[in-house]
């Protein structure tokens, strides 16, 4: 019974509100141990338009199809949550952000390589921050959430690191480390 609690119907995520708690699970033990951590945040594009033009249904496809592609992705040690409608987030402890990044590139690859009969293909765009001791994990999240955004703001189908200044090519990781 707990299991279904903490789990997302549709795509047997973690849910958001276990995703905090694996969240902030993630940053105690980074503040205990010294070791890095990173979110990443990723939302499907112009997802609105697949609801819209295929129906509801096929967005529940699309959803499913995403996130069995990230479970694919990440690590068993990593907590992936569906944070909320065609949107994901990523705990990933101890990775430092280049590895985060690369990572993120990797998910954005596979699912733009995925093809539904109906919709065609999807994209991601995601947002990668570091954790830091200073900070909360929620404050990680929104980081996170602002390098997404700003993804989606310079066209989509791409990876951008907070603080990131993007190039203006999509899928090129942007960020301080110079990737």
């Amino acid at each position: 019974m707990q299991n279904l609690a903490c789990r997302d119907p549709l795509t047997s995520l973690l849910n958001r509100r276990a995703g905090e708690e694996a969240l902030q699970g993630c940053h105690a033990a980074a503040q205990v141990s010294g070791q890095a951590y990173a979110v990443i945040m990723t939302d499907i594009d112009r997802f609105k338009r697949v609801n819209d033009v295929y129906g509801h249904a096929a967005g529940d496809r699309i959803i499913a199809a995403v996130a069995q592609q990230l479970s694919q992705s990440v690590r068993s040690t990593d907590a992936l949550v569906r944070w909320g409608g065609e949107e994901f987030l990523i705990a990933l402890p101890g990775l430092e952000l280049p590895a985060a990044l690369e990572l993120a590139e990797r998910i954005r690859l596979a699912v733009a390589s995925c093809h539904d009969a109906e919709v065609g293909s999807v994209t991601l765009s995601l947002g990668v921050a570091a954790g830091q001791a200073a900070s909360s994990a929620i404050d990680t999240v929104h980081r996170a959430d602002h390098a997404l955004y700003a993804a989606k703001e310079q066209g989509r189908n791409r990876v951008l690191a907070d603080g990131a200044v993007p190039d203006g090519r999509p899928g090129t990781l942007a960020g301080p480390v110079g990737l």
